[in-house]
């Protein structure tokens, strides 16, 4: 309270962060420790032992790098809210019944007509859904990393957003790569927009070694699903 300084640092913080931060409430360290109340940052003028995911000290006359270090930390907490969202989106998208282990074809369009048709068959797509993964195979293959292949189509949704997934131990010839993962991916038209996060989290899996290797040693859809959303 000395100098109103507590009023002038809330206020120097909303003035700079205005559309980005909303002050829920000035309290003394004490107070705060008692009532504990609900926030996503944490903004303290004294080193403190209260813990909290997202904690900035700051000084009582702010600071170019106190302003730094909070814009660090809201871009930290909007980083986080971002991968929970598309974790949970991605969660919807697995299914039980549309998990497969090792099974033996000739080529990648016979596994995408074998998994397009279980996705038919329970009323995931339309059948010209099947056709444009093809296409889109066609025009060049859809094995993005040395163990995983993602057919998908060009222009169709699908009916409902899913992934449909073929785990084999023994690699399969996909263009020029071997993969052990097919991952046939349709996304209905509502959900487009999420879809693009959900896809760099699967790609970001199977570009770590460390990942590769527990998502190898899976056999069940439940350890599958564990491991991808880790």
């Amino acid at each position: 309270n000395y100098h109103s300084f507590m009023r002038k640092t809330a206020d120097d913080i909303k003035a700079r962060f205005a559309s980005d931060i909303f002050i829920l409430d000035i309290m003394s360290v004490d107070q705060y420790s008692i009532l504990q109340p609900s926030c996503d940052l944490l903004i303290a003028t004294l080193p403190t032992s209260i813990t909290h995911p997202h904690k900035v000290t700051v000084n009582p006359i702010i600071t170019k790098q106190n302003y730094l270090a909070i814009w660090d930390e809201i871009e930290n907490i909007q980083k986080q809210r971002n991968l929970n969202n598309t974790r949970e989106f991605l969660q919807r998208l697995l299914w039980n019944e549309l998990y497969f282990r090792n099974v033996s074809l000739d080529t990648p369009e016979d596994y995408i007509r074998y998994l397009g048709e279980a996705c038919l068959k329970r009323h995931y797509i339309h059948p010209d859904f099947i056709n444009d993964v093809l296409l889109r195979e066609s025009v060049s293959s859809t094995a993005f990393t040395d163990y995983l292949a993602v057919p998908h189509p060009m222009r169709q949704y699908a009916q409902r957003s899913f992934i449909c997934i073929l785990h084999n131990d023994v690699p399969i010839p996909w263009g020029n790569k071997h993969v052990h993962f097919v991952l046939m991916i349709g996304i209905s038209e509502k959900d487009m927009r999420l879809f693009p996060d959900a896809f760099e989290l699967i790609v970001d899996r199977f570009c770590s070694t460390e990942k590769v290797l527990e998502i190898l040693n899976t056999e069940t859809f439940d350890q599958f699903r564990r491991i991808l959303l880790q």
